[in-house]
């Protein structure tokens, strides 16, 4: 017993030793010592109960699982960039069941069934799927130098298999991958083996207390597991999820009993608002003069002219398609904390004004809040390829009716990873620092003459009064876009709106606050309060001081926030 005590103690002193060595030295307060005492108790009881000796190589094997199972994640926390994240009660749910799963490792291993296959069988699928959490955590990690947040989860339960490899082609080191996926596989053999090796030996029979011991293990697993990396991150990122489906359930009712809109003034044409994708306003010449290439040579020609108005100083509110989007279509936004309950979308609003409500979308159909506004519209238009070329939605423009009045959604693709999938073949070739930027630039060169063309269709031909354009989020040369290393660069994105000389005669007002505020902050979740202003709806979901094109517009640097207002965009030392 003396022996097997001291082969826990060296075990549990290595991790805590490892854990000291990576910098996590708070471990050594009583939270983080607790969380030792209590694996290497249960550890200690599975041994006393099933009358093990770890002297064994099959008793090896739950300890390398122990170790296996909590170090990665000692050391992602040990090098995290907050005290707060670097908490080590933080693992507590890994610790433990990891621990819990180690007894029962023990416990199996020298049961009257610990020779047969299918237990072996079952603890080796127990080994690759921890280590394959493991290995997923910490290659998120060196990737993106934070740890792996429930907001990142969100767009990959969202998003489909075509999207998340060409997240993995444009963003993952192929060089890291293939290191990481070598040494994985060199580990989980070497696990597989150990559990192997001895499945033939004698086992010590089954006692009362190893199913009591037993029966713990697994009631401490199934009560932590949920706490564990990935499932905690997907549990956290459903529920929210549920929400924005609660708010679908709740929004027919609303638009019934709540909302009541009040038109201050009538249609004068068509309204159009593109969302861009992943566009960085410092790499956009049109933005920042100081840029050294040409990317937006349209944009450039027109921030001059009658009618364009460029704000210099916009930020997404989220770093994520999604949570952006939601927000930038509804009355909810990072300053009015408006309730889910009382949903209204900018397609409500239209419909209130007298459009003909359309969604046009070179992207997926997210399920989340803005999957479902876009359906609400009279008319919904998918290109048929997704994520393919831009300029399919030229064609889809040359759907909408010449007469009647209509608010226009176009959802582009524009920047999205990989750069280079999302412009044509022959297309000028932006020099760029390097591949990646040189890729990234020609997107943003690309999107110009689309941005162009749509233009000029909208128009000269469907007669539009109002044109907005506005990326969903920005994008990080090195980190992309996400919540798991946040930089400015992922917030800094182009706004542009146009009037037409007919919108500017007729509301001039509108016109004249619009210029003033051109070098104001902003932040896209109040494109719902600009919009309807434009609109000339009022009613309780938007509110005139939100809103740019509205004399009474008072956002200011202290004010204005992004990442749903945990964030002060006056951090942002541009």
């Amino acid at each position: 017993m003396l022996k097997n005590s001291l082969c826990i103690l060296i075990t549990m002193t290595g991790i805590y030793s490892a854990a000291a060595l990576f910098g996590c030295l708070h471990i050594l307060k009583w939270r983080g010592l607790r969380m030792g005492l209590l694996g290497g108790l249960l550890l200690l009881a599975a041994v006393w109960a099933g009358h093990i000796s770890l002297a064994s190589l099959a008793s090896l094997a739950p300890l390398y699982f122990l170790l296996l199972w909590t170090v990665p994640y000692m050391w992602c926390r040990g090098h995290a960039r907050t005290k707060e994240e670097r908490e080590m009660s933080r693992i507590k749910g890994e610790f433990l069941t990891g621990s819990a799963a180690a007894a029962l490792f023990l416990l199996l291993s020298h049961s009257p069934w610990g020779g047969t296959g299918i237990v072996v069988v079952l603890e080796s699928i127990l080994l690759v799927w921890t280590m394959s959490a493991a290995l997923a955590y910490i290659i998120y990690f060196f990737t993106y130098g934070n740890l792996f947040q429930a907001e990142d989860m969100l767009p990959v339960l969202l998003t489909n298999v075509k999207e998340i490899k060409s997240y993995l082609d444009g963003q993952i080191k192929k060089s890291l991958l293939f290191s990481a996926v070598a040494g994985f596989l060199v580990l989980v053999l070497a696990g597989v083996a150990l559990v192997w090796v001895d499945r033939d030996a004698a086992s010590n029979g089954w006692t009362a207390q190893s199913l009591i011991v037993t029966l713990i293990s697994v009631a401490i697993m199934i009560k932590y597991a949920m706490n564990c990396f990935p499932l905690r991150e997907i549990r956290l990122a459903r529920k929210s999820i549920r929400e924005m489906k609660k708010a679908r359930t709740v929004h027919a009712d609303n638009l019934a009993h709540r909302f009541k809109a009040e038109l201050t003034g009538k249609p004068d044409g068509n309204i159009f608002l593109i969302i861009g994708e992943s566009a960085n306003r410092d790499h956009m010449k049109a933005f920042n003069p100081d840029y050294p290439y040409e990317t937006t040579p349209w944009q450039s020609s027109v921030k001059s002219a009658p009618g364009f108005f460029f704000f210099t100083k916009a930020y997404a509110c989220f770093t994520q398609t999604a949570q952006t989007i939601s927000r930038m279509i509804t009355g909810m936004n990072q300053y009015n904390h408006q309730s889910s309950e009382y949903l209204v979308s900018l397609i409500d609003v239209a419909k209130a004004a007298g459009y003909k409500t359309w969604w046009c979308t070179n992207q997926k159909d997210y399920d989340h809040l803005s999957g479902y506004i876009m359906q609400t519209a009279d008319h919904v238009v998918e290109v048929p390829a997704p994520t393919g070329d831009d300029a399919q939605l030229l064609d889809v423009m040359d759907k909408i009716p010449e007469e009647g009045y209509h608010f226009v959604v176009l959802h582009i693709m524009g920047s999205h990873l990989r750069y280079g999938d999302r412009v044509p073949t022959g297309f000028p070739v932006i020099p760029g620092d390097n591949k990646r930027i040189s890729e990234y630039d020609t997107s943003i060169a690309y999107t110009d003459d689309i941005l162009r063309r749509m233009w000029e269709k909208a128009e000269k031909k469907l007669h539009a009064s109002v044109i907005m354009y506005v990326s969903d989020h920005s994008e990080d040369m090195k980190y992309t876009h996400g919540t798991g290393h946040f930089t400015f660069d992922m917030t800094r994105i182009p706004l542009w709106i146009y009037l037409s000389p007919s919108y500017r005669e007729k509301y001039k007002d509108r016109a004249d606050a619009l210029g003033r505020h051109e070098e104001c902050v902003f932040t896209n979740d109040l494109i719902f309060d600009t919009l309807c202003g434009l609109m000339h709806v009022s009613s309780y979901a938007n509110t005139d001081t939100l809103d740019l094109s509205d004399p009474a517009y008072g956002l200011s640097w202290e004010e204005a926030l992004t990442m749903h207002g945990k964030i002060h965009v006056a951090e942002d030392v541009q």
